[in-house]
């Protein structure tokens, strides 16, 4: 029954502390610019003449005429994208156990103090 008071006592004390929490939501946007290079190139093949064949890698084409388009350029994308932060600060106040423990340490000493004058009690009683 002793070591149960003594185990729920340090319990409470120890357990003993408030927590202060705050809780912090920020949104911020960011806009993000993409700059690309690009390069285009293409083969079309257009009606022309019947009587004179195309050869374009080893394929033959009658009544055609190839024409070769290219084009290059630079390509700007804008995106705005939005980001939400959520903070948590915990911070937890201990005094209460901080004087627990040094209630505890206080009261132990004056019991070591006790036991140790009534033990010097009895033993210059006994001589």
């Amino acid at each position: 029954m002793k070591k149960l008071s003594i185990l729920l006592f340090t319990f409470f004390i120890v357990s003993c502390g408030s927590r202060k929490v705050e809780t912090s939501i920020s949104n911020s946007e960011k806009e993000t610019e993409t700059n690309s290079n690009y390069k285009f190139d293409k083969l079309s093949l257009e009606p022309v003449d019947i009587q004179r064949p195309i050869i374009v890698q080893g394929k033959e084409y009658y009544n055609t005429k190839v024409i070769h388009h290219y084009e290059e350029g630079e390509k700007v994308e804008k995106a705005k994208t939005e980001e939400t932060k959520k903070d948590k600060k915990t911070e937890k106040d201990n005094t209460i156990l901080f004087i627990g423990i040094a209630l505890i340490g206080a009261f132990g000493f004056l019991f070591m103090l006790v036991i140790l004058v009534i033990g010097l009690i009895v033993y210059f009683r006994k001589t």
